[in-house]
Parts: structure tokens; sequence; C-alpha cells
């Protein structure tokens, strides 16, 4: 299991930061937790959400 801080911010993202976000995986699972502001455009530094998205 690996545990991803994509965001550490207060109420309102830092300078190239983001508010509150995890990023935990294992294997071909992933679990985003408290997605706040600036997460999303961590996430897609870290995660190919489109690719795993669209898996059957």
């Amino acid at each position: 299991m690996k545990l991803t801080v994509l965001g550490k911010s207060p109420a309102w993202q830092d300078a190239d930061g983001a508010c509150s976000g995890y990023l935990v995986t294992e294997g071909d699972t992933a679990v985003l937790l408290d997605c706040g502001n600036g997460v999303f455009g961590k996430l897609r530094k870290h995660h190919d959400y489109v690719e795993t998205s669209t898996r059957s």
C-alpha cells in the first residue's frame, strides 16, 4: 500500500500547492481521499485517472 500526499495547505492552497488530498494505491486500486482545492492538478502528476477509469 502506498500513500501519496497531494496537498497539505490550509483552507486555501499555497502557491503551487493544494489543500488536503491523499492518494492511496495498492495494485490496480486507487482511492482519492479528502479532495480539496488544487488536488486534481496534483493527482494528474501521480495517477493516470483516464486510463484506469475506462478499464473493464
